[in-house]
């Protein structure tokens, strides 16, 4: 018989990496130092490593080298980024603003302007005209590059006039720019290169506040506005437990900013953020398109993290996220993740893989955990979620393997429930057999979908399949065996339970 039909117990348990001894590698992000326990809300259950009940070769082959806590996903840095301005016939200079410019359609504008704006909406009425003053107005000509990807921000862009459409890497976003719209504020705050390219669509005008001016209103108004800040974080279920330094540490860095209702705040599949929001009032439609539902469970109400997928992943977000009404969110940079500390880091990995929970294609009359289960039992299953990688061709799960819910991060997987030949190649088990994967496959498994849900997962029948690598695979774990410790019965059963309640 093959190795792979030889069921052999597994002894060695899951290891359990965690942020808890992280420290910044040479390359300056933080790189995982060792086996430490996982960080526990107070709530939360003992975080211990359990030995898991599945068997058969490829679980005992994998599980002490590839598997580690989601809550040590690292950090990947983005390159660098080139850009260019390009020349544009006519393109025209910035021009002061005059006392006699200020007419009243003007000043309407501009008023408009700030009380929408998420900084200068706290600037006193009485200081607009001074503030309106201090700017300068742009008459932009079509195609005119008006920011560069990789530049650094040197003003805040306010668009009394036409239309602006942005770019990422050179490629179109679906998003563009429009009268009553800003740009610019974000990378000017946190003092980073701009994150994409705007370009002026036809002609338009622009009016813009310099950065000496905007970091001066911003000054006056920080103080209130960490205080702000902290308050929700020591209210909010997630970061409550965060020690006081931490949530003072998160709160300095966090800038409020505001949508209106259908504004996107990310979208989906275009964008790999530099900035994720933290939902601190209104809700949230997540979706593809703008939407008048939202998940019945809590992603997309306050305390939830928007955009987190782009950041700590890195890659495109798993869905969009529309203002339902007027939203207010809390702003964090991804330049300034590498100054906290392992538990506001932790606490942010869980709330990117609660993102992608939740955008997890479904069948409306399947049963949904994440939708069902409270805010803490969520937080005890993401406590014990693994986070492996595998190369081409590695076996992820065979048949004889406990019950499990594999969700692919990137990459795609090949499910197929015919016997394959196997070959072991040091303490990794590889499919070997010579004709393609794809065409061996009963059905492949794309990056942002799940595998193993029903009834492996919720009803804890071991796995039938196989499960192969199509190339390099980042996935994400979750053992029926954790449920069983974490939760005391069956995923099917609590959730039964749950919905009783």
């Amino acid at each position: 018989p093959s190795q792979a039909s030889k069921p052999i117990s597994e002894t060695n348990q899951s290891q359990a990496l965690d942020a808890g001894r992280l420290s910044p590698g040479a390359d300056g992000m933080e790189q995982s130092q060792g086996l430490s326990l996982p960080m526990v809300f107070p709530s939360e259950a003992s975080g211990q490593s359990i030995e898991s009940a599945s068997a058969g070769l490829a679980a005992r082959m994998r599980r002490d080298k590839r598997v580690a806590r989601v809550a040590t996903g690292l950090l990947q840095e983005e390159g660098k980024r080139d850009s260019t301005h390009s020349a544009v016939a006519g393109r025209r200079a910035s021009q002061s603003v005059m006392p006699e410019m200020l007419d009243p359609e003007l000043e309407s504008f501009l008023t408009k302007a700030f009380q929408k704006h998420f900084l200068l909406k706290s600037v006193a009425a009485s200081e607009y005209k001074a503030l309106s003053l201090s700017m300068k107005v742009k008459h932009a000509v079509a195609d005119e590059v008006i920011v560069s990807q990789g530049d650094q921000a040197e003003s805040v862009y306010f668009i009394r006039h036409g239309t602006f459409a942005l770019s990422q890497d050179s490629v179109a976003l679906l998003k563009t720019l429009g009268p009553g719209d800003s740009f610019g504020e974000l990378a000017l705050l946190y003092s980073v290169p701009s994150s994409t390219t705007i370009t002026a669509v036809g002609s338009g005008e622009l009016w813009k506040l310099e950065r000496q001016r905007f970091l001066e209103c911003k000054e006056k108004l920080s103080s209130s506005q960490m205080e702000k800040a902290l308050e929700f974080f020591q209210a909010c279920q997630d970061f409550r437990y965060l020690k006081e330094d931490d949530q003072k540490s998160l709160a300095a860095v966090c800038t409020s900013k505001s949508f209106e209702d259908g504004n996107p705040i990310v979208m989906h599949n275009e964008e790999v953020g530099d900035f994720m929001f933290i939902v601190i009032s209104g809700q949230v439609s997540v979706g593809d398109e703008k939407s008048d539902t939202f998940d019945r469970g809590s992603y997309g109400k306050p305390g939830s993290v928007i955009g987190s997928v782009g950041v700590i992943y890195n890659k495109e977000q798993v869905g969009g996220a529309f203002a339902k009404g007027t939203v207010e969110c809390l702003c964090l940079n991804k330049a300034s993740l590498s100054n906290f500390s392992a538990s506001v880091i932790d606490v942010l990995r869980r709330a990117a893989f609660k993102a992608i929970l939740h955008s997890l294609p479904r069948n409306p009359l399947d049963p949904e955990p994440w939708r069902i289960l409270s805010e803490q039992q969520v937080n005890m299953l993401i406590s014990r979620t693994e986070d492996g990688t595998f190369e081409a061709g590695e076996i992820v799960f065979a048949p004889d393997d406990g019950a499990q819910l594999i969700i692919v991060v990137t990459g795609e997987v090949a499910v197929t429930k015919h016997p394959v030949k196997t070959r072991v190649d040091g303490d990794l088990v590889f499919f070997d057999e010579p004709q393609d994967i794809r065409n061996y496959a009963d059905k492949v498994i794309p990056s942002g979908h799940c595998y193993g849900k029903q009834p492996e997962f919720l009803e804890g029948v071991d796995m039938s399949t196989y499960g192969i690598a199509m190339g390099r695979v980042r996935l994400h774990r979750i053992l029926h065996s954790s449920v069983q410790e974490l939760l005391g019965d069956s995923l099917m059963e609590v959730m039964r339970c749950a919905e009783i309640k």
